[in-house]
């Protein structure tokens, strides 16, 4: 899910995975690897990459059906 959901928002940003990366303080390979779903990111590298792309933390960590029953 986070994979999907960092790619799609990431490229919808514009933003390659390097400058994505060097905004939120982190690794162009640990973005990488995120987006492939190897590893999970820790709950901070979360939020700096919500952070960054302008989305919520929750937009990564909630599945969408249990996030628009939230909002309704």
């Amino acid at each position: 899910m986070i994979a999907t959901r960092l790619r799609t928002v990431r490229e919808q940003s514009g933003l390659t995975q390097a400058e994505l990366a060097e905004k939120a303080g982190v690794s162009p390979g640990l973005i990488g690897q995120l987006e492939q779903g190897k590893v999970q990111p820790s709950l901070r590298t979360i939020e700096r990459i919500s952070e960054v792309l302008g989305v919520t933390p929750c937009y990564f960590l909630v599945p969408q059906p249990s996030l628009d029953s939230l909002l309704h």
